[in-house]
């Protein structure tokens, strides 16, 4: 089994455990906003998607991420924009 985290360290570890690999992956400090919530969830999904996908996945989360989630996630969104 092998699992990935993410972490905001620079580097990428690979540790092994008998069988099971854990890798530890560099994330943007904003890839780990709201990490342990629904809304964090929906952060590196729509990250995952890219800007060509996002705008169609946005009203998709509007209707199924509960009110509070949906509310957090618009709490971060300046510190979501786009940044050349």
């Amino acid at each position: 089994m092998q699992q990935t985290f993410l972490a905001c360290t620079r580097s990428q570890k690979h540790y092994s455990f008998g069988k099971q690999q854990v890798t530890i992956r560099y994330a943007a400090r904003w890839n780990l906003l709201l990490a342990d919530r629904p809304a964090g969830q929906a952060i590196r999904a729509l990250t995952w998607l890219g800007p060509d996908q996002a705008s169609a996945a946005l009203l998709k989360l509007r209707i199924v991420l509960p009110l509070q989630e949906w509310q957090a996630l618009v709490s971060v969104s300046a510190e979501l924009q786009v940044r050349d």
